[in-house]
Formats: C-alpha cells, structure tokens, sequence
C-alpha cells in the first residue's frame, strides 16, 4: 500500500465513530486536550463549553483578548470582544494552564453528581457567560 493511503487509512479509523471534538487526550471528566504527534501538541482551534443541560457554546481562541484570569484556585475568566466566559471549579491550574497553550478543546460541567476525580485534579462545577 502506497504510505499516503496507509496514513489516511489510520487517520480515517481514528476518527471513526466518535465525536471529533471531544477525541481528545487525558481521562478528566471535565475537560480534553489535544493530542500529540510525533511529540508535537496540536493547538485547539476553538474551545467548545458543554453545560449541565447538554447546552453547548465555542470560542475561538483567536478571539480571547489578554489578559486571561487565573485566581489562583477555582476561577478562571476569558474575555473577547463580546462575550465573558467564567469558569468555576477546584485545583484549576492545571487547566489554565493547558488553555493559555491552547490546547483545550472542550470544557464540561458535571454531568452527574457522582464524578469522581483525583485529589489536585482540575474539577469544573460550573461554567458562566455574560455580555462583554
């Protein structure tokens, strides 16, 4: 098999049945990050936010404005020209973190109460929009 075909082979069957947006890396219930190639993080074009209620709303990341704001515990806030987007949770610095490398590429709210999460792992309890 010519090597072009054999990559498209593998790129088609691991995409195959899922949800692209949510095929990321990482096991947190609360939120997924790009994968790697050949040791290269791949950059998340947008950030995709999923609400309790199954609501769903995206950033791109070229529209979040500097600064972006970390309080150091459980609230993470990024700003664009018309939209604040405010996430609340615990241990989040893990998450800030993967988001100013833009690598996040979803964000949930708990989808149950019964998630369980490392002890120091980013738990995301909920996730608020306003007006710029």
């Amino acid at each position: 098999m010519h090597p072009q075909e054999q990559n498209n082979d593998e790129i088609t069957n691991l995409f195959r049945g899922t949800d692209n947006i949510r095929k990321s890396r990482g096991n947190n219930p609360y939120f997924g990050i790009t994968v790697e190639r050949a040791g290269i993080p791949e950059n998340a074009i947008a950030l995709k936010f999923i609400t309790s209620k199954g609501e769903q709303r995206a950033i791109h990341y070229h529209d979040i404005m500097s600064p972006m704001d970390f309080d150091g515990v459980g609230k993470i806030v990024l700003s664009t020209p018309r939209l604040v987007a405010t996430i609340e949770g615990q241990d989040l610095g893990e998450l800030f973190d993967y988001i100013i490398e833009h690598r996040v590429k979803w964000i949930s709210e708990p989808q149950s109460s019964f998630v369980e999460v490392e002890v120091g792992k980013p738990q995301v309890t909920g996730v608020r929009f306003e007006a710029a």
